[in-house]
């Protein structure tokens, strides 16, 4: 009798493992679909092998307003435009061939410094 229980435990372990190894599959995430990955999947090779067209609303394209344009006899109120924003603001970054450069020089102007 004993020979016959063990035979039954043996055949019946892997049943278990297998069975509580899968219901820890049921839940899956839903990755922000509110469905769950088996879902998402019949339904993406669903509408992948359907034939009929897929139903969108059609966009409602809106054409640009016009560009805003100076008043006539106003053109002459008008700032003149800038040379060059770089030199007009300190605050500006410079270019990183200008801080390349500038970093080269202060380098070479101290290579001879052991405290640089």
């Amino acid at each position: 009798m004993t020979e016959r229980i063990c035979v039954r435990a043996a055949l019946l372990a892997p049943l278990v493992a297998s069975g509580l190894a899968l219901s820890g599959c049921m839940s899956s995430p839903t990755y922000g679909t509110d469905k769950t990955a088996g879902e998402q999947l019949a339904g993406d090779l669903s509408s992948a092998f359907s034939i009929a067209p897929k139903r969108k609303d059609p966009i409602d394209y809106k054409p640009r307003p016009d560009l805003v344009k100076p008043a006539p006899g106003q053109k002459e109120n008008l700032p003149p435009p800038q040379e060059s924003i770089e030199t007009a603001s300190a605050d500006w970054p410079e270019s990183p061939e200008q801080r390349r450069a500038r970093l080269r020089a202060d380098a070479t102007a101290h290579q001879d410094d052991p405290s640089y």
